[in-house]
């Protein structure tokens, strides 16, 4: 019973994950939402959000191990994937390129620079990169970095999407 409820469990909360991605990436009338991405990487940074919340009740240095490995293998992951969308917005047409205007220097450029890259994953990869060689002990600032990283991640995304309409863009 207990692994049939965890398995259960898993399988609910990479659904809830990976759902809202792919709801917005399927509004095709929102360029910041319109991309197959974004299935993918709320996926990831799920997964990641997961790994924090369990670090911040660590129980073995073993677990904490392997939750540190797990959480900067899905931090790269989800750095690859945020170059990738900024990389389709760029190399699309106008709409796209609007898109990614709302990041490189628009209204969501500091949250998310700020916010998302910086403090959500480059510091708490940093950080866990460090603790793995033994250079240095996070503390648990490290996981509700990630944690408000992935918030603001869901959060600015939505945010975001909401005034690139392609009417708006196209000034009607």
């Amino acid at each position: 019973m207990g692994a049939g409820l965890w398995g259960m469990g898993i399988g609910v909360g990479i659904s809830l994950a990976v759902y809202t991605g792919i709801l917005l990436g399927a509004n095709g009338s929102r360029v910041v939402w319109n991309s197959a991405l974004l299935g993918p990487l709320f996926l990831v940074s799920g997964l990641s959000g997961a790994a924090a919340f369990l670090l911040l009740f660590r129980s073995s240095a073993e677990d904490e191990k392997r939750l540190l490995r797990f959480d900067v293998a899905a931090i790269l992951a989800e750095l690859v994937l945020l170059a990738l969308l900024l990389i389709g917005y760029g190399s699309s047409g106008l709409g796209g390129k609007f898109a990614a205007a709302q990041f490189l220097g628009g209204p969501w450029s500091a949250p998310f620079w700020g916010l998302i890259i910086v403090g959500g994953l480059l510091v708490p990869l940093v950080l866990e990169s460090s603790e793995l060689k033994g250079k240095v002990h996070a503390s648990k600032i490290v996981p509700v970095l990630v944690l408000i990283g992935g918030f603001a991640l869901r959060y600015v995304m939505v945010y975001a999407g909401q005034p690139t309409s392609i009417v708006q863009i196209a000034g009607f």
